[in-house]
């Protein structure tokens, strides 16, 4: 995952607040979920959907983040460790916005 570049300012003040910003940011950089992209109007029908994270690598975890139409129980039916497709059950139609780290 990304981490900040360590330069090699001149000023021992500049050393410092360089590696401060390192400590506080990498840990956040390395994090998956600020990796994700969301999806939008993403339609789920009855039963098992398909989709395409467009991650380009094995996703770690969605979080549904808007439901347009009827309330539906949504849940992933296969495990992130075995594909770049989410599959999602929903036990009806409505259409999602879903945010895939």
């Amino acid at each position: 995952m990304a981490s900040l570049p360590i330069f090699q300012p001149s000023s021992n003040s500049a050393q410092l607040m360089q590696a401060k910003w390192s400590a506080v940011l990498n840990p956040l950089l390395s994090n998956p979920i600020t990796q994700g992209i969301q999806l939008t109007d993403i339609l789920l029908a009855i039963g098992n959907n398909q989709i395409n994270t467009t991650l380009g690598r094995i996703y770690k975890g969605y979080i549904i983040t808007k439901m347009n139409g009827a309330y539906a129980d949504i849940y992933a039916t296969t495990s992130p460790d075995y594909s770049l497709y989410l599959v999602l059950n929903s036990t009806g139609s409505t259409t999602v916005d879903i945010y895939v780290y």
